[in-house]
């Protein structure tokens, strides 16, 4: 799912006008419920490549993170 996200949805340009994406939104929720740290860890570097995904999701991810470190 990282890997479909990353080549196709973010690579389009055109995100500077969203607030949030359904499918990141999606993933911190399943990924925090089943407690997989590994694909918690694999969607922070993703977001971390991505200028507007750092100001509206790294907070957030960061936090869950804590929690199970």
């Amino acid at each position: 799912m990282i890997e479909i996200l990353d080549k196709h949805l973010l690579k389009t340009g055109n995100l500077n006008h969203r607030k949030s994406f359904k499918p990141i939104s999606y993933l911190i929720r399943y990924y925090q419920k089943e407690k997989n740290i590994k694909e918690l860890l694999a969607l922070k570097e993703l977001i971390k490549n991505h200028q507007i995904l750092t100001l509206i999701y790294s907070h957030r991810l960061n936090k869950i993170l804590n929690k199970y470190v």
